[in-house]
């Protein structure tokens, strides 16, 4: 802990955090409270986040490090850095090289270390641990809070973070996750202002990792979520996965494609463009313009450049921009080539007889069936293998022959499942043609003579299950080669019948993986008309006889052999390529060469053939635009119409005029329009200029330029906090100086103040480059004047601009006056009661805040009485807490003093409250051990009013009953006090009965208890009994209670049993606290009488003989 101790009820951030999982419990979901993970980190984090905004100040820098528990963490652990940390791993900052963490670093799978960034020595656990995943719900609604508070000021903004928070509670689901909490602040921000925080609040989120397309897990989970960094956006992009497809070398990929919906959510049109980063995806569209509330498709697909991938993982990433809020959504474009593979045997069991590569063999009463019993995986039939004796133990063998010469990477794949069948095996290795009990899938390579385990099928699953076998290793392992009389052997072995025993096998493949390739090289571009392209197709690996390859070719552009001939041993062999001249203005073509062969990957090589005839372009676009407008149409024209369709290159020099990468002209056409993206920079940058060209080889190419014009304007804007007040402080926030855009270098701005009595400034102020405001940081002048509320013109001017002007007003401090409660007479000594106190200015306005001191003091008819107030401060003008007067008087007046004004309440009376008294004031008792002895206590109000008590043993072997109560005046109360001596030693014990009670004259009343305990009970001794007696005539009989060495057990009380009889013979009767009972007739038996109980250390008995015969009487005494 820490060292000295420090008490966290006296660190108000810890106080609040408690008193938040309160309200976090109450709020989020209804009320069911918090109990799933994810939720339970956000509970963590909200009460962080209320403790840290309740108690900032106005003079707080919104975007400095601020520890949680700094107080009570001094030297925890040995932690110096209290001031810093706090109890937290970072401090709570905006700034992430203070404290980096994002989404990611609540998953474990996914959480950074963040190397280099300064972390607490003592913060540690698991990233789903509820405190850290609090922290970085915590810093993300800090860094929402800095972005509110930067442009509604220091007071409304962090006010309405907390509101946001708070209404986001309401509108969560059952224990959200945090994106879930994230849409339910939007919402709250939506409800409130229909939305005016958006963009503050979407940019806490996506600076956090929790951008829009972010996604979470169930909140009992943080495992699996994916971060996003991406802002919302009127451009609305659907479905959120990506495209992810999969195939072997050279294609077909499923699934070919993916189809995405645009859809504009805005109230204006917007434009947008689409675009890749790799050679092997095409998009269907490229840009285009959406309608207010309009959608549109744009198609992913892999081109054919995806087919002469080689085999592995493939990444592209497809962008959609919205052009007019420069806003980015990403979709991904992954691809998984897997090697080419050949299947060579495919068993799907789709008749109910096995075919010819089959023989099913096995001992004793084996079943090895082809039977659409016991639900086949996929087809009709499947093969199952069983006894079809119970009790009869039985292999089955089912074999499959495969002429499998010259293959490699061969590898086996099949369906099974068991029937609760037990584990047999495995075989040994090899073992021989005459078999093995075993469950499993062995190959023999030399026609069955010898076999080898290469899966075993022990213990398998009730539901089908895929295996995949890859052989290489094991022939590797025994020397093995592929050949004609390849052998696979399903076996089973067990002594009962499907559904006791039994394995069922399915849809089996046999496959081998392809690595031979080709692989096509030649020049990248080549000119119509020009010399034949020499190609050179190379062979991996060298082919053991000569190898014929087909070659295509996509279009007329190029054309190239029907095949060639690579030449056993050879690598490589040479081709041309044959370049068409056509006479038609075509521009530049896209033609795909590619070469086949049997059991070879297939190649492809694109060539782009430029034309030879040449054209003119021209570009069209508006001389002037503004930024941020809807983005005007541009136009590329060719000198006359061209005969295909021709793919034009644009680019543009300057990124405040943005064009697509390229536009097409379609067939006989000669012109192709675009859209010129004018992106909102929000600089105040000024004009800047933007040439946009258009090439296609061997043209001419054209270009036109554009003047961009700032939408953003050099002037700033003032705003003011409505009011301020004396006590504010020497350095506060009161108010934001704003610029039309973010600033390109350092903007100074002048401040003056029409009245520096009230309020002063710095003479300049400073926004920095990258910014686009500055807080406005006053000195509040604290006087003594009784002035009331006073109203400051501040003046601010920048950039050469004439100066804006805004007002606040300053609130006094200084109590000209008091107005007090009233006070209800009588009241009771040392009772509170409430009283409040108003502070008012000159103008009788409640002060929003009070100079001090104020004290309070009261007296009555006889001068000063005893006085408590609490030493509470003023808030908003106002001081209510509950005061005592501690004794009674008469005329009691309260009068309040401040340091300019003094105030009285009205006269009332304060009598006398309860007063208790204790009756007896101590016990002394001797008690034997093993015993309990019960006392009265009697508890009297002799004052005024109701009095309440309570009262306790100091020891546990002292307890009373009731433990509490109300004693009306003038009444009494009476206290079973009890004494226990079971678990006391013989000797002196002490303790006290402890009573409270609100008699503030005397509010504890302790009462000594000293307990001799004595040497238990082990016999009782009767006194001489003089003989005779008469019937029914009373005589008087003494019994002793002794311990076990004889002594008298002078504390015993008790119930004795007294007994009595004639010759031996008799009746019990138990001598108890209660009348004489009387004695009744029955045949020769006479029963004793008694009249009062046994006290003390001898109980003396009156007894009588009711009608006895003269026999000898008898009588016995024992304890109970």
């Amino acid at each position: 802990g820490t060292t000295p101790y420090r008490d966290g009820d006296l660190d108000h951030e810890i106080v609040i955090h408690e008193y938040t999982h309160g309200l976090s419990n109450r709020l989020v979901g209804g009320g069911v409270g918090i109990y799933q993970n994810q939720t339970q980190g956000m509970g963590e984090g909200w009460s962080d986040f209320y403790g840290l905004c309740l108690l900032s100040e106005a003079t707080d820098d919104p975007n400095g490090n601020y520890a949680a528990g700094a107080y009570a963490t001094k030297n925890f652990y040995g932690l110096t850095e209290n001031y810093y940390f706090g109890i937290r791993r970072y401090p709570y900052s905006t700034n992430l090289l203070k404290n980096p963490l994002t989404f990611k670093d609540i998953d474990p799978a996914q959480a950074s270390s963040h190397t280099g960034i300064a972390r607490s020595p003592n913060a540690g656990g698991a990233a789903n641990q509820v405190h850290n995943e609090g922290e970085v719900w915590c810093v993300t609604l800090w860094d929402m809070r800095a972005n509110l508070i930067a442009r509604h000021g220091w007071a409304a903004g962090n006010q309405l973070a907390l509101q946001l928070t708070t209404d986001a509670m309401k509108l969560c689901p059952v224990n959200p996750n945090m994106l879930q909490s994230r849409d339910a602040i939007i919402q709250a921000d939506l409800v409130s202002s229909s939305g005016a925080n958006r963009n503050e609040l979407w940019t806490a989120f996506a600076k956090r990792g929790m951008g829009a397309s972010a996604s979470s897990p169930a909140s009992s989970t943080t495992t699996g979520l994916v971060e996003a960094y991406d802002f919302p956006d009127y451009l609305n992009v659907t479905p959120l996965t990506g495209l992810a497809a999969a195939g072997t070398v050279g294609g077909p990929f499923t699934p070919a494609s993916q189809t995405f919906t645009l859809t504009n959510t805005g109230a204006s049109p917007l434009n947008w463009t689409a675009s890749k980063t790799q050679p092997w995806t095409a998009l269907s569209a490229a840009s285009g313009t959406l309608a207010a509330g309009g959608n549109t498709t744009v198609v992913v697909s892999f081109n054919s450049n995806a087919n002469g991938l080689p085999p592995g993982s493939y990444t592209d990433n497809v962008s959609f921009t919205n052009l007019a809020s420069g806003a980015v959504i990403s979709r991904s474009a992954s691809l998984t080539v897997d090697p080419y593979t050949i299947v060579v045997f495919n068993e799907p069991f789709a008749a109910a007889t096995p075919g010819s590569n089959w023989t099913f063999t096995g001992t004793n009463t084996y079943r090895t069936q082809v039977t659409s019993a016991n639900t086949p995986h996929a087809g009709t039939y499947h093969l199952t293998m069983d006894s079809s004796v119970d009790g009869s133990y039985s292999r089955n063998e089912a074999t499959l022959t495969l002429d499998l010469s010259g293959r490699q990477h061969v590898q086996l794949s099949f369906w099974a499942k068991g029937f609760s069948d037990e584990g047999n095996g495995p075989p040994t290795a090899p073992f021989p043609s005459t078999g093995y009990n075993f469950d499993g899938v062995a190959i023999s390579a030399d026609g069955g003579s010898n076999w080898y385990e290469v899966q075993g099928l022990r213990d398998i699953s009730g539901i089908y299950t895929k295996y995949v076998v890859d052989l290489d290793p094991v022939m590797t392992a025994y020397g093995l080669s592929y050949g004609a009389n390849f052998k696979f052997r399903f076996n089973q072995y067990d002594n009962y019948a499907i559904s006791t025993d039994g394995i069922a096998i399915d849809d089996i493949v046999v496959s081998e993986t392809v690595n031979n390739t080709l692989a096509l090289s030649m020049v990248e571009t080549a000119t119509e008309g020009g010399a034949p392209v020499t190609a050179t197709l190379s062979v991996t690996p060298a082919p053991a006889a000569d190898l014929t390859v087909t070659l295509t070719s996509s279009t007329v552009d190029a054309s190239v052999p029907a095949t060639v001939l690579v030449p056993a041993g050879s690598t490589s062999v040479t081709f041309p390529v044959t370049l068409y001249d056509d006479p038609v203005l075509d521009g530049t073509q896209v033609v795909t060469i590619s070469a086949t062969a049997l059991s070879y990957l297939t190649s492809f090589k694109t060539l782009l053939v430029h034309d030879n005839e040449t054209a003119t372009l021209a570009v069209a676009i508006p001389s002037n635009a503004i930024e941020g407008s809807s983005p005007p149409q541009g136009s590329i024209s060719v000198s006359e119409p061209v005969a295909k369709a021709v793919t034009v290159m644009l680019v543009s020099d300057n990124a405040s005029a943005q064009v697509p990468a390229s536009v097409t002209i379609p067939t006989g056409q000669t012109t192709a329009l675009f859209s010129l993206a004018l992106p909102n920079d929000n600089l105040i940058n000024g004009s800047r200029s933007a040439t946009v060209s258009a090439t296609v080889q061997n043209w001419t190419s054209g270009s036109a330029t554009v003047t961009v014009l700032d939408d953003e304007v050099a002037a700033i804007t003032l705003t003011m906090n409505a009011e301020t007040h004396e006590s504010a402080g020497a350095t506060t926030a009161v108010g934001m100086v704003t610029l039309g855009g973010t600033a390109m270098t350092p903007v100074t701005v002048t401040l003056t103040s029409s009245d520096t009595s009230e309020l002063t400034f710095p003479a300049t102020i400073t926004i920095p480059a990258g910014q686009s405001s500055a807080a406005v940081v006053a000195s509040i002048v604290d006087d003594t004047d009784l002035d009331g509320t006073q109203t400051v013109t501040v003046s601010a001017s920048a950039l050469g601009n004439p100066a804006v002007n805004a007002d606040i007003a300053v609130r006094d401090n200084d109590a000209a006056s008091f107005t007090l409660s009233p006070v209800a007479s009588p009241q009771r000594e040392g009772a509170g009661f409430p009283f409040t106190i108003t502070a008012l200015d000159v103008n009788g306005l409640t002060l929003p805040a009070v100079a001090g001191p104020v004290t309070q003091t009261a007296a009555g008819d006889a001068g000063a009485v005893s006085y408590s107030y609490p030493a509470a401060t003023f808030a908003n003008g106002v001081w209510q807490q509950p005061v005592r007067v501690m004794a009674p008087a008469t005329n009691v007046v309260i009068t309040v003093t401040g340091p300019q004004a003094t105030a009285q309440s009205n006269a009332f009376d304060v009598t006398i409250g309860p007063r208790i008294s204790v009756a007896p004031s101590s016990f002394t008792l001797d008690i034997p051990r093993q015993s309990a002895k019960t006392r009265t206590l009697t508890v009297t109000n002799n004052g005024l009013g109701t009095m309440t008590w309570s009262a306790a043993g100091s020891q546990t072997w002292l307890t009373c009953t009731p433990t509490n109560g109300n004693v009306a005046q003038g009444q009494s109360a009476t206290v079973n006090v009890t004494f226990n001596a079971a678990t006391l030693t013989e000797g002196t014990s002490t303790a006290q009965l402890n009573i409270t009670s609100n008699d503030y004259t005397n509010p504890a009343v302790a009462v000594p208890v000293t307990l001799n305990v004595t040497a238990p009970v082990a016999s009782f001794v009767w006194g001489t009994v003089p003989s005779p007696q008469r019937v029914n005539a009373p005589f008087p009989v003494t019994v002793t209670a002794k311990d076990a060495g004889g002594a008298t057990v002078t504390g015993y009380e008790g119930p004795v049993t007294l007994s009595g009889g004639i010759d031996g013979s008799g009746l019990r009767r138990t001598l108890l606290n209660s009348p004489t009972y009387s004695a009744s007739y029955n045949s020769a038996r006479c029963f004793p009488a008694y009249r009062s109980p046994l006290q003390e250390e001898r109980g003396r008995k009156r007894l009588c003989l009711r009608r006895c015969n003269s026999r000898p009487a008898s009588l016995i005494a024992s304890g109970f």
